[in-house]
């Protein structure tokens, strides 16, 4: 009898082991659209249940030095782009404590992630006119402003975040015609409501130019670290008309 005890005590354990539930499951991955594209490239992610606003999701880019918010999109689906320094692998998408992943993405451009560089604009939406306004937390309209001094145009745009004035600034020097500009220089000025200011020097980015006559209208998209507080996304469209400075 004491053998038969042992048995059953034996089966039973194995039995209640056996029966319990299996661990959680790793969540399904995300839907992700297109799987290859440059710096600034637009990509779809599906097929989750995501924060509304929409801008509660973070989208965290291999490579990349800091997650992107989310541009648009609604519960189901989000919108964002490749962001300056991405390399090839999965999206990691955090909606509140919820994380999840996409299938591999390839970055299909080189970037060099440690100065300034220019390059044909090479990706969609275009750039239009009314990406130069912007209202601000003051409730003031703002525009792209672009000013010439000999070979140079320094574009450059402003606004209010109810407690600070930043101003975007790129300056850059003309080569002539069917040539690319030279990018000299990108900064934002912070002018805060209290006595003092500084200047956040930008020392490496991409600018994508669509639109390059000096003489009239300027166009493009800058791309750089998105860490940078005073750029979101670490990213500014711009479209100017050029005027001749004294």
């Amino acid at each position: 009898m004491k053998w038969v005890a042992i048995i059953f005590v034996t089966v039973f354990v194995l039995g209640c082991k056996n029966s319990v539930s299996p661990p959680n499951q790793a969540l399904p991955m995300l839907a992700l659209e297109p799987d290859s594209g440059r710096i600034g490239t637009v990509v779809r992610i599906s097929d989750g249940s995501f924060l509304e606003p929409v801008l509660y999701n973070e989208i965290v880019f291999p490579g990349s030095d800091d997650g992107l918010l989310a541009d648009s999109g609604t519960q189901s689906t989000i919108y964002s782009f490749v962001p300056f320094g991405a390399v090839s692998g999965q999206l990691k998408v955090i909606a509140g404590a919820v994380e999840r992943l996409t299938p591999p993405f390839t970055v299909i451009e080189a970037v060099n992630t440690t100065m300034l560089t220019v390059h044909d604009y090479d990706i969609s939406p275009a750039i239009i006119e009314t990406d130069s306004m912007v209202v601000d937390l003051m409730g003031i309209q703002r525009v792209w402003l672009a000013e010439k001094r000999s070979d140079t145009v320094h574009i450059s745009r402003s606004h209010s975040t109810g407690y600070e004035i930043w101003t975007y600034n790129l300056v850059l020097r003309d080569k002539g015609p069917g040539q690319l500009p030279e990018f000299l220089q990108a900064f934002v000025h912070i002018k805060p409501d209290y006595p003092g200011e500084w200047t956040d020097t930008v020392r490496a980015g991409i600018l994508k130019i669509q639109d390059w006559d000096p003489n009239a209208v300027v166009s493009g998209r800058f791309f750089t670290h998105p860490s940078l507080r005073t750029m979101r996304n670490g990213s500014i469209r711009f479209w100017a008309n050029v005027r001749s400075g004294q």
